[in-house]
């Protein structure tokens, strides 16, 4: 097998081609972009701002009464990281057309391993975010957000910036929050109520200035174990005297495997109102994943390279961002 720049240009558009074909594929089973928000970096950091809600309305008499609020705001940095893989292939190897290498197939086919790495590496850019945001979840009791304490916590400053207008949790432990995964007619109840509950939790929560925040709540996030109920709670439509297996609270349920090591943890994530917000957790894309290489080298300069390198990679990074935007139960 000759490497000439034709073969070179050949087989990167057929890598870039099943790259793409996998992303696509991929995409349909993800729902990381239902908890995050985008955000298109122009910089390697970017500082996200905005003004806190402590601003009101007050009567003024006749109108001659002026009164000037003074107003605040916070912001946060998101330090963009490289992240990627490369796939190395040697000039023998090529021109032979075999591998010999420990931990692979004696004999395999350079072109089936660099088919078999692209469909990799196209699975784990588009599961990358997901993966991000279920990190953030996982550490979300120890690592701190831009309000300077854990993310999940039980004393969130309500104006995100100091103490003086109280504090609110997005995080609630305790009997009375348990989703019973036994879906039978006599637990079903106590699933519903804890349900409830959490609801009425999160609707109690005020703005800096003393409003409520009017909270929506869109997402029911579970682990695997509580599939069934989470599925019942989010789809019943009719009341009856008989039947108390009706609760339709406007709630999506998602289903998380990644959830499947913490099987009593369960979450509720609240709308995200504008297109330029912050979320609970926010996806920072500098640059998309792509597949970079040598391409425009003509035949002298293929001739004198030993070992040619695919590089797969994009800049990214994941971060916390409104903890009142998504809460946290669990039993104990």
């Amino acid at each position: 097998m000759k490497i000439t720049p034709t073969w070179i240009a050949d087989f990167e558009t057929n890598l870039s081609t099943i790259i793409l074909g996998t992303y696509e594929n991929a995409v349909q089973r993800l729902h990381w972009d239902r908890l995050m928000t985008v955000k298109q970096s122009q910089a390697g950091r970017e500082l996200i701002m905005w003004l806190l809600e402590t601003a009101n309305l007050y009567d003024r008499g006749n109108g001659g009464n002026t009164r000037i609020d003074e107003l605040a705001g916070t912001y946060f940095e998101i330090l963009n990281r490289d992240i990627g893989a490369g796939l190395v292939l040697t000039k023998n190897e090529i021109q032979d057309n075999q591998l010999n290498r420990p931990g692979l197939p004696q004999g395999m086919s350079p072109l089936d391993l660099a088919g078999q790495w692209a469909r990799s590496m196209a699975a784990l850019a588009a599961y990358h975010p997901q993966s991000v945001l279920y990190k953030l979840i996982a550490a979300g009791e120890s690592a701190k957000g831009y309000d300077g304490v854990s993310f999940f916590n039980t004393a969130h400053p309500v104006n995100g910036i100091d103490g003086t207008h109280g504090y609110f949790p997005n995080v609630f432990t305790g009997a009375k929050y348990d989703l019973i995964a036994d879906v039978g007619q006599a637990n079903y109840g106590k699933a519903a109520q804890a349900l409830n509950d959490s609801i009425a939790e999160i609707g109690a929560l005020k703005l800096p200035n003393g409003m409520p925040r009017l909270l929506k709540p869109t997402t029911l996030l579970v682990p695997p174990a509580k599939r069934l109920v989470a599925k019942q709670l989010t789809a019943a439509t009719t009341i009856n005297a008989t039947d108390n297996m009706s609760m339709n609270l406007g709630l999506e349920p998602i289903v998380a495997d990644e959830l499947v090591g913490a099987p009593d943890d369960w979450y509720i994530g609240c709308e995200v109102i504008g297109d330029n917000q912050v979320g609970p957790f926010v996806f920072q894309d500098r640059q998309p994943f792509e597949l970079t290489s040598f391409s425009p080298m003509d035949q002298v300069q293929l001739n004198a390279k030993k070992e040619y390198l695919w590089d797969f990679d994009g800049r990214n990074a994941g971060s916390y961002g409104h903890p009142y935007l998504f809460f946290k139960f669990k039993k104990a």
